[in-house]
């Protein structure tokens, strides 16, 4: 049986750490790399500079071989952020001129008992709103 040199065993102790390390390590780029949230596997840090997601046509997107569930790219031919959910592509829409109903003080105010609602506005309702034209503004 041979027996290792002080150099050799130091040298595999040494990429050992290396190995371990690296697999259990967290990155972060930016301003103060010193500081990063636990929680994290990749921080971006920066008061001046944003983070650049992959940009990509519609064709380009989808000759991705296997993509990874939750893989998110900007899609130049829509405009639009997309992430692929295991099976299908699919996109993140922006919500413009949205207003979420939580309870009749989130519609307009009534003018003679009635409610006009706004055509530019989404008016989301999840749930039972009871609607009474007591206290509407109609005395």
């Amino acid at each position: 049986m041979r027996h290792l040199t002080t150099k050799t065993t130091l040298l595999i102790i040494a990429i050992s750490f290396f190995l371990y390390g690296n697999l259990h390590s967290q990155v972060k780029i930016g301003n103060n790399p010193a500081t990063i949230d636990a929680s994290s596997l990749l921080e971006l840090e920066s008061n001046d500079k944003g983070f650049l997601i992959p940009r990509m046509s519609t064709i380009e997107r989808d000759a991705i071989f296997s993509p990874a569930t939750v893989l998110h790219v900007y899609n130049t031919t829509t405009s639009l952020f997309d992430y692929y959910d295991g099976t299908i592509w699919r996109c993140i829409s922006v919500r413009i001129n949205h207003v979420l109903v939580q309870s009749s003080a989130d519609f307009p105010a009534a003018v003679a008992g009635v409610i006009t609602l706004d055509s530019t506005i989404s008016y989301e309702i999840n749930g039972l709103i009871i609607v009474s034209d007591k206290g509407m503004g109609d005395e």
